[in-house]
């Protein structure tokens, strides 16, 4: 209900409705049967939605297995399972991928092989092994944050993960709108000129429309403050995320492309639940 109030399904036409529906199945595995590109790439200003679906997905998950009394350390294991399987370890990849030609120190067409080799190297395999790492450790502490009363407990951990999904595909948006764009033919550069036409103004609705949820959720279980506090902090860190990637890929390659696309994603999403639990745990 939620999810149809923000998007005032009603109200839009089917067109619009077809183009959610495509942004849906292309970032993610929920099956909602086959998804055209340019219909995604027109919706891709709506990408925070996304992040609350996927967020209340997987958390949802999360409140299951606390309610059937399933250990912290299997929860946090069957967290990682969940998150990859509903986005289709399609960010992960892009995140092993540009995690080879940070480690490479590689620049120009020597970075851009690297960062199109099918094949992952010791970098990549260290930088995701830390991701998944981390994923399992700040789910198994907000896991264990409230350990009896079951009402705040799925308040605060649906809030919480719903939170680091918002980001993470907003990231992904801002990222696309603010670096140079493929040059060539390819998925994120239809995503990166649409993001680059609708510009940010377009995105803060669906954004602040989204964040105000689990914002709300967090202020129910903890003082106002802190909730506020907590939500400029991770939003901060996106920011800097975001910032730091366009300047370093448009110093090594020259252009943002999907597989930078998914390494900030998956670099805010984990460093954002990291933040997040940290927060949670003091």
């Amino acid at each position: 209900m939620i999810i149809l109030g923000l998007l005032r399904l009603s109200d839009m036409p089917s067109r619009r409705i077809e183009e959610f529906r495509s942004l849906i199945t292309l970032l993610t595995t929920i099956p909602l049967g086959p998804g055209r590109l340019e219909d995604a790439a027109r919706a891709f200003h709506l990408v925070p939605l996304i992040g609350l679906i996927v967020g209340v997905i997987v958390s949802s998950m999360l409140i299951v297995f606390k309610v059937l009394g399933v250990e912290p350390v299997l929860a946090g294991l069957l967290y990682v399972a969940i998150h990859t399987l509903v986005t289709g370890g399609l960010h992960l990849d892009g995140f092993a991928d540009y995690s080879d030609v940070i480690g490479s120190r590689a620049r120009g067409e020597r970075a851009l092989s690297i960062l199109k080799d099918p094949r992952k190297g010791s970098f990549a395999v260290i930088l995701v092994a830390i991701n998944i790492i981390a994923s399992y450790s700040s789910s198994i502490a907000i896991y264990e944050s409230i350990r009896w009363d079951y009402l705040k407990f799925t308040i605060l951990t649906s809030s919480v993960i719903v939170l680091s999904y918002i980001i993470a595909y907003e990231a992904m948006y801002l990222a696309l709108f603010l670096g140079r764009e493929e040059p060539y033919e390819g998925m994120a550069k239809v995503f990166s000129l649409e993001a680059k036409r609708r510009g940010i103004m377009d995105n803060l609705i669906p954004l602040a429309a989204s964040m105000v949820i689990p914002v709300a959720g967090i202020a129910m279980v903890k003082p106002l403050v802190e909730a506020l506090t907590a939500t400029i902090i991770i939003l901060t860190l996106m920011i800097a995320i975001v910032v730091y990637v366009v300047r370093d890929s448009s110093n090594r390659i020259g252009f943002i492309n999907g597989d930078i696309a998914g390494f900030t994603y998956e670099l805010v999403r984990v460093l954002g639940l990291v933040a997040l639990a940290i927060m949670i745990s003091l």
